[in-house]
């Protein structure tokens, strides 16, 4: 009797409370009138026979069976608090843990152990960071975390990355390979050694060989699947190369030595078309033409020592800006396009300064600084500069947006979206690019 009774109650105590006091209602309705003959009941629930005391009103039925439901209840109401606290516990520690990344983000730890001896660059990837060193392509996530680790054997590794996709040769080599998602998809052996390359968002690749015998200089474009779009040669040497973010042009600027003087060349081809017809094509005299971006699929960005120029889609070339070869310090792209260049005026590293682009390369603003600026890295519309102390970051209209301080040897930067990746001794750490000193934050 005693088991039915526990089962019964385990069962209530599942059952919905509404239910439970519906089923006591129809009890209560077929109980039996007073002159009716009672049915016995179990003994713990036998009705009292004795008068009520004085001014206390004798029970009715259902007022004797409610004490009943009321453990019931109570012992439901307590299972919802423990629930209650269970949930609140895990929102807890979930606002816990995203407190504890942000601290971590900003400085408070190592955000990847590398030792940074090994590091030879850093490149964006989206959400996160690529390491390339002497024997392997590391991709990072945001959080710190190794995506995925592809070793190689190169002597002169070099790598080119433009959104998922990433062009990784052998400088010096013959070996190139292309990879998307972090995995290896195709590997190249050339005929002859790499000078060169360069890759676009789709996964177009090309690269570029220095010497083959026949031609100083060589190119070749291939889509990911590794269908052939472009073959070029020429007597002159390549400087620099660029796709245009669909893949369909390509640019590229040549050095030709003559006379004991010399000039650059830049070319601008439609590659998607069977003509590969040339676009367009301008030359500088005694001025080497160190970068060549796509601004858009129409128009080039073009560096020289001496300069910043456009390339329109009828191959006409405009001034931006101009300086002399001794001042040029860095450059920084964003991706794929000219977004600042550091000048060192009259060649004093005392007094930098620093012009910035927009979109269309027309000059915006200019920051000068009475101290040295070791490197840059751009994403977007902001800048990161880095000094002896400390990494500002500016946004397109020259407000500081970030002040990071540096309280160890900082050896290379990465702004990549809204985080700065900083190598040190101890390994990579990141920042929140609009990260303030705790000092100089309000």
């Amino acid at each position: 009797m005693k088991k039915d009774k526990d089962f019964q109650y385990l069962e209530d105590l599942l059952r919905d409370p509404a239910e439970i006091m519906k089923e006591e209602e129809e009890k209560r309705r077929e109980e039996p009138e007073a002159d009716d003959e009672a049915p016995d009941v179990p003994e713990d629930y036998a009705e009292e026979t004795e008068e009520p005391l004085p001014g206390k009103k004798k029970k009715s039925p259902a007022q004797k069976k409610r004490p009943e439901i009321a453990p019931k209840l109570k012992v439901l109401a307590v299972l919802l608090l423990i629930v209650a606290i269970i949930v609140g516990a895990v929102y807890g520690v979930s606002a816990l843990i995203k407190k504890a990344n942000s601290s971590f983000i900003n400085g408070a730890s190592v955000f990847y152990p590398i030792a940074s001896d090994s590091v030879l660059s850093l490149y964006p990837y989206p959400e996160g960071v690529i390491v390339l060193t002497g024997n392997s392509v590391e991709y990072v996530d945001a959080t710190g975390k190794l995506i995925e680790k592809n070793t190689h054997l190169y002597a002169s590794p070099v790598l080119k990355s433009s959104g998922k996709h990433v062009l990784l040769y052998d400088k010096g080599g013959r070996d190139l390979r292309l990879e998307k998602n972090a995995r290896v998809v195709t590997t190249v052996s050339a005929d002859a050694e790499i000078s060169n390359g360069a890759i676009a968002p789709n996964g177009t690749f090309a690269y570029v060989l220095n010497a083959d015998g026949v031609y100083q200089t060589h190119i070749y474009v291939y889509t990911a699947g590794e269908k052939k779009l472009f073959e070029w040669g020429g007597p002159d040497y390549l400087i620099d190369i660029a796709l245009s973010d669909n893949g369909k042009k390509v640019a590229f600027s040549m050095l030709q030595v003559k006379d004991a003087s010399y000039i650059t060349n830049v070319y601008v081809y439609d590659i998607a078309s069977e003509k590969k017809t040339l676009l367009g094509s301008c030359s500088f005299d005694a001025e080497a033409a160190y970068c060549v971006r796509f601004l858009s699929n129409k128009e080039v960005a073009i560096l020289t020592g001496n300069g910043v120029y456009r390339m329109n889609a009828d191959g006409e070339t405009e001034t931006l800006s101009t300086f002399s070869s001794n001042e040029l310090k860095h450059t920084v792209v964003s991706p794929g396009k000219l977004t600042a260049v550091a000048l060192n005026l009259f060649g004093n590293e005392k007094n930098t300064e620093v012009r910035f682009f927009d979109k269309k390369l027309n000059e915006a603003f200019t920051l000068n600084y009475g101290e040295t600026v070791l490197s840059m890295s751009a994403s977007g519309s902001d800048t990161a500069m880095q000094f002896a102390d400390r990494i500002l970051v500016v946004d397109h209209e020259g407000e500081e947006t970030g002040n990071i301080p540096l309280t160890e040897s900082c050896y290379k930067i990465l702004l990549n979206d809204d985080r700065v990746y900083i190598l040190t001794a101890n390994g990579l750490k990141c920042y929140d690019s609009d990260y303030t000193a705790p000092d100089e934050a309000e």
